[in-house]
């Protein structure tokens, strides 16, 4: 009995040191292809885009399980994705200069903090975050899981194949962890479907909406991209404008609450905690992929209920999230 339990303590070992092992070389190999463009699948990455702005996630992590049985790590090894989302970010970022920003050195500085903070930096937290509470907290009573339950995968809900199901129990029996790599490939999917479409897509079609108020809405109405007749004097009257109410945006916040206008608050809140709720729904997803963890990803929206208290407390105070982010970007 004990030869037999030393035996299985040894298996483990063994198991954990081969998915380490694996995990660091899928890093290596992640890494590398960042200096070799060529080596990187943008295919692929625009078939993960599409799967994730056409509100399917689900499908937007069936490489998990592949990856695992193929190259033994669960995360991807290829960076084409994440880069692809920082073009993306960038040219965002351009779109709300061409609108907001005053200078050459304003724009440089609202790209690279698009990129840099907002995209890697907080990314890199988030998913840091993401991998301490899925291993030292939901896999705190074993590495098991137990949460896919009876042939069914955590990916919403999706059934494995047959030969997924036969090595499930193996897979199960075997310490299980939550790689780094596979937690930001998770926070990269997540930021690209819910920020990039509500809060870079929609904040910029509804800029005059958002930074209406406050100095009344007329000027900041004209100035919405391709209003004005286009050109000359006109066209730099109208973006000094809407520049001016962006400007003042960090100042305004400390204002009286009842000199912002209701619609335009109202409007940015709804924004703001769509882009949240929606991160957090595919965030869970992506964690919810993976078999060993299955109903236990669902911590990852327990943030929803605080979110919707703070959504009630904006609207009531009639604060602008909007009009604090552009102005601490453009001020």
């Amino acid at each position: 009995m004990m030869g037999g339990g030393g035996g299985g303590g040894g298996g483990g070992r063994a198991a954990a040191a081969a998915a380490s092992a694996a995990a660091a070389a899928t890093q290596r190999v992640y890494l590398g292809r960042l200096l070799k463009p060529r080596q990187m699948d943008f295919e692929a990455a625009a078939w993960l885009a599409w799967q994730l702005l056409a509100l399917n996630p689900r499908s937007a992590h069936r490489h998990a399980a592949y990856n695992k049985q193929t190259k033994g790590a669960w995360a991807r090894d290829d960076p084409a994705f994440a880069v692809a989302v920082a073009g993306v970010v960038a040219g965002a970022a351009l779109a709300f200069s061409a609108a907001l920003a005053r200078s050459p050195g304003q724009v440089l500085r609202a790209v690279l903090r698009a990129v840099l903070v907002d995209y890697l930096g907080l990314g890199l937290v988030l998913a840091t975050a993401g991998w301490a509470v899925a291993n030292r907290v939901l896999l705190r009573g074993g590495g098991d899981g137990g949460g896919g339950g009876g042939g069914r995968a955590g990916n919403g809900g999706a059934p494995f194949s047959e030969q997924q199901q036969q090595q499930q129990p193996q897979q199960q029996q075997q310490p299980q962890r939550v790689e780094w790599l596979y937690a930001f490939d998770v926070h990269c999917s997540a930021f690209f479907a819910a920020v990039v479409p509500v809060l870079l897509v929609g904040q910029l079609a509804l800029l005059p909406l958002l930074l209406a108020g406050r100095g009344g809405a007329a000027g900041v109405a004209a100035a919405a991209p391709g209003a004005g007749g286009g050109g000359g004097a006109g066209g730099a009257g109208a973006a000094e404008a809407i520049t001016a109410s962006a400007a003042a945006a960090a100042a305004a916040a400390a204002a009286p609450a009842a000199r912002e206008r209701f619609l335009p608050a109202a409007a940015a809140c709804l924004l703001y905690f769509a882009a949240a709720a929606r991160y957090l729904y595919a965030t869970f997803l992506g964690y919810a992929a993976l078999p060993f963890l299955g109903r236990r990803a669902e911590a990852f929206l327990w943030p929803v209920a605080p979110l919707c208290l703070a959504l009630v407390a904006a609207l009531v105070a009639r604060f602008n999230p909007a009009r604090l982010v552009l102005g601490l970007y453009y001020s």
